[in-house]
């Protein structure tokens, strides 16, 4: 079985470390949080950096004064330097899973997110709609953590960059460039992404979409180039991935999480659609 409280222990035990510039001062922090349903941070000053919250499962909520907004999965939200923070775990969403980095940010990156919506002053917040750019957005997450521990004179550029490539894909989505999804299968995808333990079948993918079968697989293979199952069952290994590599989470762990009762039943499905068994990422091979 699952044990969150197991997890919440490896990544309570992850050591954040920090670059420092030539003041002593950091210039970047990155880990990525498991927070309980009490957890809660506040800084009434805020800081001299940007924070950065992806989230990945679970909900968290941003607070200022009787104003709130919640951070479900695919969520990405930016504290801009020298506003408030009171960010917590939605407690009936909890656990609430996500990355963060503390980055000052690079000449641009102001530009692009003036133009997310604002829903808090000084706070950007933009959810990924397009599973697409979801995924593009949290591997490059992904990768400016892996890069912020290696031991390197330019892993700060190292780190930067791959920031910089999420937000551009963030941005992407934001901006009216490329074809939209049809809001039908929008919300087919946000209902995938909202139940990730789930077996969807065609017919009830269909039935939230408000379409026949045949006609969500059509929109399916369109735009997403694969069927409605498929793409179901894609999401929920590459985030069972994700557990695996980011958390620390056991194959079975993992499995659980996503709604697999065999282990070895998910590892199969897991080989066939993602081309390596999860066991591999463990081992790092």
């Amino acid at each position: 079985m699952y044990n969150p409280t197991a997890s919440l222990m490896k990544t309570q035990t992850c050591i954040n470390r920090s670059f420092l510039n030539a003041s002593n001062e950091y210039v970047c922090i990155m880990d990525i949080f498991k927070a309980g349903p009490q957890y809660r941070t506040t800084r009434p000053n805020g800081r001299s950096d940007w924070l950065i919250l992806l989230t990945h499962q679970g909900s968290g909520i941003l607070r200022q004064g009787k104003t709130f907004q919640e951070l479900p999965p695919g969520s990405l939200a930016i504290y801009e330097a020298g506003t408030p923070q009171d960010y917590g775990c939605k407690e009936a969403a909890a656990p609430w899973i996500f990355s963060f980095a503390h980055i000052l940010p690079r000449t641009g990156w102001s530009d692009w997110i003036s133009k997310w919506p604002h829903p808090l002053p000084g706070t950007a917040v933009l959810q990924l709609e397009d599973l697409r750019v979801r995924s593009r957005v949290e591997k490059e997450m992904t990768q400016a953590r892996h890069l912020f521990h290696f031991s390197t004179r330019s892993r700060i550029a190292f780190v930067e960059n791959a920031l910089e490539k999420m937000l551009l894909w963030a941005h992407e989505s934001s901006s009216d460039i490329g074809p939209e999804l049809d809001p039908r299968l929008r919300r087919a995808t946000e209902q995938i992404g909202n139940q990730l333990k789930r077996h969807w079948t065609a017919a009830a993918l269909a039935a939230e979409a408000g379409l026949s079968p045949s006609r969500l697989n059509t929109l399916f293979r369109k735009q997403l180039g694969q069927s409605p199952v498929a793409y179901a069952e894609r999401v929920r290994l590459e985030h069972a991935a994700t557990l695996i590599q980011d958390m620390g989470l056991s194959v079975k762990e993992a499995a659980d999480a996503v709604g697999y009762d065999d282990p070895y039943h998910f590892s199969r499905r897991f080989k066939l659609r993602l081309g390596r068994p999860p066991s591999h990422l463990n081992t790092g091979s």
